[in-house]
């Protein structure tokens, strides 16, 4: 009988230490499962709070950038913004990055220093050919886009109509008219995401039939039409300096502008672009501002994206 039961004891003893293991081991895994899913929640609780704060932050830059320009004076090439009768801040209307406070970025462009897909074909075949270093690209892209605006089904040396598209498995033809919005541009023949993204930041739909405003250009697209860089580093430089004028930059560029719309375009459009960052959170905010009085308002917002 003795040894029956010292068995019997022996056998419990075995068992006893895997199950505990197996025990302790079904504990950590849920402490595990526990404390991963709080981390979890922790950084979504975080994240959450972060994009509320980029959201509020662009909201609250936006506005007041919409109050300095009310009560700001546009220069040659720069937005000067008074306090106590004093100039406090002078934005550019060029482009460059304007940190208005930790984490909070502007661009400003003034649509006269910008290229309009409607109104500036020939700027835009150019800006378009040197980007893509490719003539035939080019010419494909911009009979492809006149016939999209045309009424008409007869097709340009290197363009297409609604066949092509047919043909080429598109389920939409040309439009017939003009773009709606910059973006409707990738719909066309001839035309890739490649090009769209490197030139985006440059045109704009509002527009008139008025001469671009060198001033007003971006470093981008000053160096992308104009080919010696040398001067335009001197240009660029003496901008940011507020030292240049139109006689000095014909002077470094060693041209003659006889049409002074090269420099007085002032198209009432101003595009202002709001980046707030907080963490990794990223709210951005785009505008397209009429700067025109009406008897409501002093401006008027014609795009907003965000």
């Amino acid at each position: 009988m003795n040894s029956e039961f010292k068995i019997i004891i022996f056998n419990e003893k075995g068992y006893a230490l895997p199950l505990a293991l197996a025990i302790s081991f079904i504990i950590l895994l849920i402490s595990i499962s526990i404390a991963s899913s709080v981390r979890s929640k922790i950084k979504c609780v975080f994240e959450i709070q972060n994009r509320t704060q980029a959201y509020i932050k662009s909201y609250s830059a936006i506005n007041e950038v919409f109050y300095d320009m009310t009560t700001s004076v546009f220069n040659t090439y720069s937005m000067d913004i008074y306090e106590n009768g004093k100039v406090s801040k002078r934005w550019n209307l060029y482009g460059n990055p304007i940190e208005i406070e930790k984490g909070i970025t502007v661009k400003i462009r003034h649509a006269s220093g910008m290229i309009s897909p409607i109104f500036q074909l020939d700027y835009l075949r150019s800006f378009i050919e040197k980007i893509s270093n490719n003539t035939e690209k080019t010419a494909k892209f911009i009979d492809s886009f006149l016939d999209w605006q045309d009424a008409d089904n007869l097709k340009h040396l290197n363009g297409s109509e609604a066949f092509d598209y047919k043909t080429q498995g598109f389920n939409y033809a040309p439009r017939n008219f003009y773009i709606q919005v910059k973006e409707e541009m990738k719909l066309i023949l001839g035309f890739d995401e490649e090009i769209y993204d490197k030139i985006k930041d440059e045109i704009l739909y509002w527009g008139a039939s008025v001469e671009p405003n060198y001033l007003l250009m971006s470093e981008n697209l000053l160096r992308t039409l104009f080919s010696d860089s040398g001067y335009i580093d001197k240009i660029i430089e003496l901008r940011s300096k507020d030292e240049i004028s139109e006689d000095g930059f014909e002077k470094l560029a060693d041209i003659s502008i006889e049409n002074d719309g090269f420099f007085a375009s002032t198209l009432p459009y101003v595009v202002v672009d709001v980046s707030a960052e907080v963490g990794e959170s990223v709210d951005s905010i785009q505008t397209v501002i009429f700067r025109q009085q009406t008897l409501k308002a002093p401006f008027t917002i014609i795009e907003w994206r965000r």
